[in-house]
């Protein structure tokens, strides 16, 4: 466990928890985890734009490209952070790989939610993605494709409150030292 920042004040009474990181990293399992041992609300924001867009996310990608994609996504953090508050909910949030790139959405995420970066070994993302088609970033060489992404994405990972491996240890340790960490900074 990295510890990256200290959290504000959380002036809204609502806990919110947004898990970012990799695609494989693990963000959709241990989000559904984490909001069931918490008894939390929790939104997966891939199927959210799926379901808007009644198509898998590597179709949205080939149909409307990559920018469409990554506004849909920006917008629909965004009316979910809003409808988290505005329900006073407590949630957890599984964001997209790319997601925390945008400022804009960083910033609301980092306002608002505990966040959590979900990090692995590349060597651990190329075995549990595998030559997934589903992963419209990936290219042929899915290594040197993850190489390159992860690159570019730490920088804005690294902004996160925590990061947790969750190569380090079986999910179910790494799920109890994550909830440890949120129990210890929201309750």
């Amino acid at each position: 466990m990295l510890i990256n920042k200290k959290l504000r004040p959380n002036p809204h009474k609502v806990k919110i928890v947004s898990l970012v990181g990799m695609m494989g990293t693990g963000k959709s399992k241990f989000g559904e985890t984490l909001s069931k041992n918490l008894t939390f609300r929790f939104y997966e924001i891939d199927d959210i734009i799926e379901e808007n867009f009644q198509m898998p996310i590597s179709s949205i990608f080939s149909k409307f490209g990559e920018k469409c994609f990554r506004d849909e996504e920006k917008k629909t953090i965004k009316n979910i952070i809003s409808k988290i508050l505005e329900n006073k909910e407590n949630s957890v949030i599984s964001t997209g790989g790319g997601s925390f790139d945008n400022l804009d959405t960083r910033k609301l995420l980092l306002s608002n939610s505990l966040v959590i970066w979900l990090n692995c070994p590349i060597d651990i993302l190329v075995k549990r993605i595998g030559s997934s088609k589903k992963r419209p970033m990936l290219k042929d060489n899915v290594k040197e494709s993850l190489k390159k992404i992860s690159q570019k994405r730490e920088l804005f990972y690294k902004k996160a409150h925590v990061c947790f491996d969750t190569s380090n240890g079986t999910f179910n340790e790494v799920t109890e030292q994550v909830i440890q960490y949120i129990k210890k900074c929201l309750f």
